[in-house]
């Protein structure tokens, strides 16, 4: 019997091959961890224990801050100034999935890349 090793079906979709393989690994991980329980509640926590290493890993920035706007929410300023440019990000996961810190490593080299302040808000699941 001969293992095949499974394609990568994001290679198919257009987006870069580093991206695409990435996707790929973060989808692995999910499904090994996740096995036969599909529930909501295991999709969440896997999908969040697959990226997590990732997220916080990557580039710092000087000043984080933590707002009440009565949810979760963060503020990257690259420069630590009080730049008027502001960048609002939502987390992708179609209202299911993800949170601030799934993402925190792209608010983080959105900052820095941008100069922006990049104000990222947790909405609810």
């Amino acid at each position: 019997m001969s293992l095949e090793t499974p394609k990568n079906p994001f290679t198919q979709t257009g987006v870069e091959p580093e991206i695409a393989d990435f996707l790929f690994a973060i989808r692995g991980r999910v499904e090994q961890s996740v096995g036969d329980d599909t529930s909501l509640k295991t999709l969440r926590r896997a999908s969040r224990a697959a990226r997590l290493g990732w997220s916080m890993a990557g580039p710092k920035v000087p000043v984080i801050q933590t707002p009440d706007f009565g949810m979760p929410s963060r503020l990257f300023r690259p420069d630590g100034s009080k730049s008027s440019a502001l960048l609002i990000y939502l987390h992708g996961g179609g209202w299911v999935v993800h949170d601030l810190d799934t993402h925190d490593r792209l608010m983080r080299a959105y900052a820095l890349g941008s100069g922006y302040a990049v104000l990222g808000l947790d909405y609810p699941l």
